[in-house]
């Protein structure tokens, strides 16, 4: 309940990191929940917010997150693919912590 009231005054407000961020939490909770199919459209979002705010390191954790949720979903293919993209852009940021 929270996270959603977070969403939804981040989104109120125009503030774009706060919305991302939200989203973000939303998508793990949904994730520690055992929803993970539920949490996909929200870390989506997010990752799409980073992206246009050219977060890079955020963009990085999201790729990871989606990673985590589709293999949740058992969506084994998709989320090797996904986490594969993370791990370049992380390695293309010189961050060896990443993940």
């Amino acid at each position: 309940a929270l996270a959603t009231e977070a969403l939804a005054l981040a989104e109120h407000l125009g503030d774009r990191p706060g919305e991302a961020l939200a989203q973000k939490n939303l998508a793990l909770s949904f994730l520690v929940l055992e929803s993970a199919a539920e949490g996909l459209p929200h870390i989506q979002r997010a990752h799409e917010l980073y992206v246009a705010l050219g977060d890079r390191q955020a963009e990085a954790a999201t790729l990871g997150y989606t990673g985590m949720l589709l293999s949740a979903t058992g969506k084994t293919w998709s989320a090797i693919s996904t986490i594969r993209q993370a791990l370049s852009l992380y390695t293309e940021l010189g961050d060896t912590k990443g993940m």
